[in-house]
């Protein structure tokens, strides 16, 4: 019996138990847990801490990149040592890469 037939044969062939929808897991787990009253409020409070972390987190990135955005268009030393030294290009790459956005 080859595994193909076997696989539909038998009704508890391992394979046929393989988790399809992963990104399913996390929408239906904040679901369940907004739905169910006991974990209710713990969940909203947790969820509106993290939004708001995050958002102040993004803010304080952009407000950096802003203020360095108007510092490089200026002729300045820092603007010398980007523009004529390949080391210091790739140190500033590497910090502008680490914000968000």
């Amino acid at each position: 019996m080859t595994k193909s037939v076997q696989q539909w044969t038998n009704p508890f062939y391992l394979s046929q138990f393989h988790f399809a929808y992963k990104r399913l897991v996390l929408p239906v787990s904040l679901i369940a847990l907004l739905v169910t009253p006991s974990t209710q409020a713990l969940t909203v409070a947790a969820l509106s801490d993290s939004f708001w972390a995050v958002s102040c987190y993004v803010a304080l990135t952009l407000v950096i990149y802003h203020y360095l955005a108007l510092v490089v268009k200026k002729d300045n030393a820092l603007t010398r040592l980007y523009h004529y030294s390949r080391n210091y290009q790739v140190l500033f790459a590497a910090l502008l890469g680490a914000l968000p956005g």
